[in-house]
């Protein structure tokens, strides 16, 4: 197998929803003594999926903690009363921005005075209920345009009790998007070129742990993998254990731990 170099990223895929909850279920019932959480979304919008809650509930009765991050805009106060009873752990809002002319210049076509407003809708109905969960987080991805409203953001997460996780750009092929403040940047520039600040050969963890199943109910390396290239097993998730255990992911993990993949070069994690 080689090592693919790709270096025009577009996302490949023929759904964008996976609405699969028997098949969903049936991994659940099957693999609850092996699961601890699951994040329900990979490199989409959750709330895309109408019956989300559905797929929650199964999880807290099993006593699964789950997770979803979303960019807020498709909330409503029955969405949010249901995540609350089906005891969804973790809400992460993406907040790439704290006024609307530096939002809009990372999400295209989107409405930062809609996304608050549903943020602090979640907050008053939470408080109502009076729950713990589900945790809300405020998430930046820092870029050149909203880095002077970082003490802002924080700010308004203490205030208002949040979360607040500071992210790195992830880039490709333009770097225009890099923050100015190089402590806000994942790369440094040396000899023209931008390269990761930290140390690509420490082990990754997560290729151990992690299984990454696409919309396209394809089982992926990991959570960087997000055209996806290096597909594990494709629409056949009966035997999640015979995907876990194959030569062909061990095979992955290994070029992983040797830091043979590209993938690893551009991780933020």
């Amino acid at each position: 197998m080689k090592n693919v170099q790709s270096p025009l990223k577009k996302i490949k895929r023929n759904h964008f929803i996976f609405d699969d909850f028997k098949l969903f279920k049936e991994i659940i019932l099957k693999y609850e003594s092996n699961l601890i959480f699951v994040n329900l979304y990979f490199q989409g919008e959750p709330l895309l999926n109408k019956e989300i809650s559905k797929f929650i509930e199964i999880c807290s009765k099993h006593k699964i903690y789950t997770h979803i991050s979303t960019n807020g805009i498709s909330l409503d106060s029955t969405l949010i009363k249901q995540f609350i009873k089906n005891k969804l752990t973790k809400i992460t809002f993406s907040l790439d921005g704290f006024s609307n002319e530096t939002y809009t210049k990372y999400r295209k076509n989107s409405n930062l005075h809609k996304i608050i407003s549903n943020i602090l809708l979640f907050k008053e109905i939470k408080e109502k209920e009076k729950s713990f969960f589900p945790i809300i987080e405020i998430q930046l991805i820092v870029n050149k345009y909203n880095e002077h409203e970082i003490p802002q953001i924080k700010e308004w997460c203490q205030k208002n009790k949040f979360l607040f996780k500071q992210k790195t750009i992830q880039i490709y092929n333009n770097y225009n998007l890099l923050p100015q403040n190089e402590k806000y940047s994942r790369y440094v520039k040396k000899n023209n070129n931008f390269i990761l600040k930290k140390n690509t050969s420490s082990m990754c963890k997560r290729i151990f742990y992690h299984l990454i199943i696409t919309s396209d109910k394809e089982v992926v390396l990991c959570c960087q993998d997000k055209i996806p290239e290096f597909i594990i097993s494709k629409d056949n998730l009966n035997n999640i254990n015979k995907i876990w255990f194959s030569k062909k992911f061990n095979y992955f993990r290994a070029q992983v731990l040797k830091n043979n993949l590209y993938l690893c070069k551009n991780c933020g994690i």
